[in-house]
């Protein structure tokens, strides 16, 4: 994969649909195939520079043309198509309460939880 020499890579997914920012963040690394699969877009540093931009932009407006820009030269090469979406599952025991979740996968309120 990371050679290039592929037709199409099946890989999960960082991060939420309500949380693209980690996806995204994913993509400008070299070790994912997300940065592989984009080594054949002329406009690879542009994509990549935009994804920066995002991260550290306060700016609503600004983000989301960013958003758009990035999604739709994306989606405008076909470089990715969605086939599922991951989500967590929890089992505990019905004396444990508080138990709850956060927006992210990667986050679990430990501190909230209490048995009775």
């Amino acid at each position: 994969m990371k050679a290039g020499n592929f037709d199409m890579v099946f890989n999960i997914c960082w991060g939420t649909p309500y949380d693209p920012q980690s996806s995204l963040a994913a993509m400008r690394a070299p070790v994912y195939g997300d940065y592989a699969a984009q080594q054949g877009l002329s406009d690879k540093a542009d994509i990549d520079q935009a994804i920066s931009d995002i991260l550290v932009s306060t700016d609503e407006v600004q983000r989301q043309e960013l958003y758009t820009f990035v999604l739709t030269r994306l989606h405008e090469d076909a470089v990715y198509i969605p086939l599922t979406y991951e989500c967590n599952k929890a089992i505990s025991a019905s004396s444990l309460k508080g138990v709850g979740f956060t927006q992210t996968q990667y986050e679990v309120p430990f501190a909230r939880m209490y048995f009775e």
